[in-house]
Formats: C-alpha cells, structure tokens, sequence
C-alpha cells in the first residue's frame, strides 16, 4: 500500500511541476496580448491536462469566438454518443399501387434518411451514383415493372423543408461548401464547373458542368485574376432556383481550372437520374420525376423494393473530420434533432446538442450553436467551454476510434501541414476552423513528458494573414508541448 501510495504522490508531484513550470507559454501568452496583429481580435485559449482536469494555461477563456469548423467536432462527438459509431443511414426505393400485366399503377418512391455520402464516390466501398441507380434500377426490373403509370417521386420528408441555417450568408450558399442537408441528398449535392483562364482581365470561360442538371443557367461574370490571386470565384443562387451567377476572380494560366456549386434541388436531381437510366433502359414512365416538397404525398402504403445503407458513422465522422465537409456535419445535426427532438431541422438538432452537453454536466449558458459546421458565424463559445467537453469526450468509451479520426499534424487531414519538422509532427490530434478573420484550432496532444493535453485556441478578426496566424497558434502549441 505504501509503494502505491509513494507512486501516486511522485506522479502527482510530476504533474504539478509540469503544470507550474509552463512559464513560457504563460509568457507567450502575454506576447500574444500585446501583439499588434491582435490589437483589434478577440482572442481566447485555455489547456487542461484531461485525466487530473488540472489547468495548464488560460488567455481570455470565458471570450466568446465563432468557433469556424472546430464546431464540427461538437456534432460530431454529438452524433457518436447519440446515435452510436455504427449508425447507418438508409435509402429505399418503394412503390404505391399495384403491378398488373408489368404495370405499375402508381408511383416509385426514392425514400430519403438524410444520407450525405449518397453516390459519393469519396469512401472507398461506397456504390457511386451510378451504381447506385444501376443497382435500383435492376431491383424494379426484377419485380416485373416494365412500365410505371406514374411517377419517380423522392421523399425527403425525414428532414424539415426549411433546409438552410437563417443565418448562413448570401457568399456561401451557392458554392459547395454551402450546401445545406436534405433529407434526401445525392452525389454531396455538388456539381463541377470547368473553365479556361488565359489572360488577367479577361473573362474566364465556362467550358462545362458536370453532371448537367437539367434547366441550370449561368450567368458568367467570373473574370481572370492574377496568377498568384488564388480562387476568388463565388457561385451566387439559392435553393430551388435555376440561374446561378458567377462573380469573382480565378488565377490567371492555370489552364482548365475547376470550381464546384451546389445542386439547386438535390432530391429531384436524383428523381431525375433515377427516370432517365429506366427509360433508357426500356422502361417508360408517363410523368415526369417530382419530389414530396412539389407534389405531397398521399399515400403511405407502399411496398419496399430495395434498401441501401450508408458506411457506418464511424467513418462518415472521420471524413467530416479530415475534409471538414459542412453537408456532413448539417446531415448529422440533423439527424441529432430527429433522433432526440423528433424533428429533423437545424433549430432541433442546436437544441438537443444544447441538452446532450447540458446533460453530461456542462453548463452551456453563453454557448451559442446555430448550424453544425461552423459556417454561421453566429455560433460562439470560449475556449474554457470548448475544453470542458473535450474532458467528456476524453472519458468516452469511444475516445480512442474519435481521437483517430482527427486530423494529425504531419500525417493526415487539412492540419497534416502544421509544424513540420517539429516535435507536433504526428503528435497533434485536432480540428482547425477558418471563415474570413477567424483561425481556430481544439483538441489533443501529448506534452514532451507524454502527458495527454486537452486545448482550444480561437481567434476572430486578426489583421494579418491566415499564414501568420496559423504560425501564432503553431507556436502556442509548442509552448504547450514544452513542460
């Protein structure tokens, strides 16, 4: 009992040294106070040690900050607790009526759970949109319909028809990262314009989208900046509309340069794919594709024809994690609210995230979650609240596979490039959040002693660039790492 209790007051005693003796962090912390480039932002950090819940260092913890994409790792640790890393969603085509002679009097539904990684091909093992409805289609041939007096119908009904956070703006909506989550997505709800840039002031030209969806007009704009500008091309359009306005700049000779939109109404453009292989496949349908938001649907007795499951959540989060996709994150909100709310919408999945974390012990008071991505920049927490849940987590049964599917600094994901060379190569678990002026960075890493360190570091409205802020937060981590 003695040589126990020797080694707890030696670990203990260790620890505390540790924690006493980040004198330069804590005065690295005070630099960043008074550094020029951080006169005008707001700023907050904090790092615990987990297991103790000891505190390391603090700068402005209780600052609220837009959190940008590090809010994806709420949801999704939400989501794992939730619904369980093995949660599949499903997909099923159905029809109402009746067969007679190899008719269908009635209609063929595409019956939707809100699956985001619908016919991506981004998961390996995933059926692409085309073997997707290659594989539908086989299964309504194999009932016997050669004909369908009716129509192809999508039913998105599992997620409310109010589709996009109020607050996302004008900027983001249009282009792929702002696509928000139906009950019934299809191929990420993105498409792929292609275009020509040869000279700086020119007009760039729109060569091609792919897929084609059908009626989508553009009107080009987009003009050829200069080679060094970056992409500065935005897609302009809302949900449900068919003109689409391209504005901005693309860099100048980089030949055939691709941006992405999102897909106006993505549950009739799968309808519309679904119709288009049967009737080329010899199978006539008398109306046109539709969809439950445009013609209500009447009758709910219909009968199962095939069923497709996503990959299990475990992996649906781990790619929400390395390419911080927002539609991954918005399907898992709501799919959250729906589960705990009964409600598949925005305001019930920030509601029920608000109570699981509520539930675990954290005081959510000044927590403000408005979307799940972090593309609403109305959403705010402090770093100290951020950490508080990042201990829960910790203390999950499944903190192991979610720590895995982080970014690793040096190995994997968006932050692979953070610090290269130094001793954060592959030693940093984390998500990193950017919207314009906002660089954050939450998770875990290990000290120079290998112990386990929970932190978040949020900064909004800085006045340099995103690559020296980025080196700011770098540098603050290795502070963190150096006991």
């Amino acid at each position: 009992m003695r040589t126990y209790l020797s080694l707890y007051f030696v670990f203990n005693s260790i620890l505390n040294i540790a924690i006493a003796q980040h004198i330069a962090l804590k005065n690295y912390l005070e630099q960043l106070k008074n550094d020029p480039d951080l006169k005008y932002a707001g700023i907050s950090f904090y790092a615990t040690y987990p297991k103790e819940k000891k505190t390391i260092a603090e700068l402005n913890p209780y600052l609220n900050l837009s959190p940008a994409s590090t809010l994806k790792v709420i949801t999704t640790a939400t989501a794992w607790s939730v619904l369980g890393g093995d949660y599949q969603f499903e997909t099923k085509i159905e029809y109402d009526g009746e067969i007679k002679n190899n008719i269908l009097e009635g209609n063929i539904y595409i019956v939707g759970t809100g699956d985001p990684s619908l016919g991506s091909d981004r998961i390996s093992g995933n059926l692409t949109a085309e073997k997707l409805i290659e594989k539908a289609a086989n299964a309504i041939k194999d009932i016997g319909i050669q004909k369908v007096n009716g129509a192809i119908v999508t039913d998105e009904t599992y997620f409310e028809d109010d589709i996009i956070p109020r607050n996302w703006i004008w900027e983001d909506i249009g282009n792929y990262y702002g696509s928000p989550a139906y009950g019934l997505n299809i191929i990420e709800n993105t498409y792929t314009l292609t275009f020509k840039t040869e000279k700086q002031g020119q007009k760039a030209e729109l060569l091609d989208c792919k897929p084609k969806i059908p009626n989508l007009e553009f009107v080009n704009e987009m003009k050829v900046g200069s080679p060094n500008s970056g992409d500065q091309g935005f897609i302009f359009g809302a949900p449900y509309t068919y003109v689409r306005y391209l504005q901005g700049t693309l860099p100048e000779n980089k030949g055939i340069y691709e941006i992405k939109g999102s897909i106006p109404d993505p549950p009739l453009f799968a309808a519309q794919m679904l119709h288009q292989y049967l009737v080329t496949t010899g199978i006539s349908i008398t109306q046109k594709p539709t969809t439950s938001r445009t013609t209500p649907i009447k009758s709910n007795n219909r009968t199962l024809i095939y069923r497709h499951l996503s990959p299990k959540l475990k992996y649906l989060i781990l790619h929400t994690h390395l390419k911080s996709i927002n539609l991954y994150a918005e399907a898992l909100l709501k799919t959250i609210g729906k589960k705990k709310l009964g409600v598949g919408s925005t305001e019930a999945g920030c509601k029920a995230i608000t109570q699981h974390w509520q539930s675990k012990g954290i005081d959510m008071k000044g927590v403000f979650i408005n979307d799940g991505s972090g593309l609403s920049r109305s959403s705010a927490i402090c770093a100290k609240k951020f950490v508080e849940i990042l201990q829960v987590i910790y203390a999950e049964p499944w903190f192991k596979d979610f720590y895995e599917s982080m970014s690793i600094s040096g190995k994997q994901g968006y932050e692979m490039n953070m610090g290269p060379g130094t001793f954060l190569d592959g030693n940093v678990h984390l998500k990193g959040g950017y919207i314009l002026r906002v660089c954050t960075y939450v998770g875990f890493m290990n000290d120079k002693n290998g112990n386990l360190i929970c932190f978040a570091m949020l900064c909004n409205n800085y006045t340099c660039s995103i690559t020296q802020m980025r080196k700011k937060w770098v540098d603050t981590m290795l502070h963190l790492a150096q006991p």
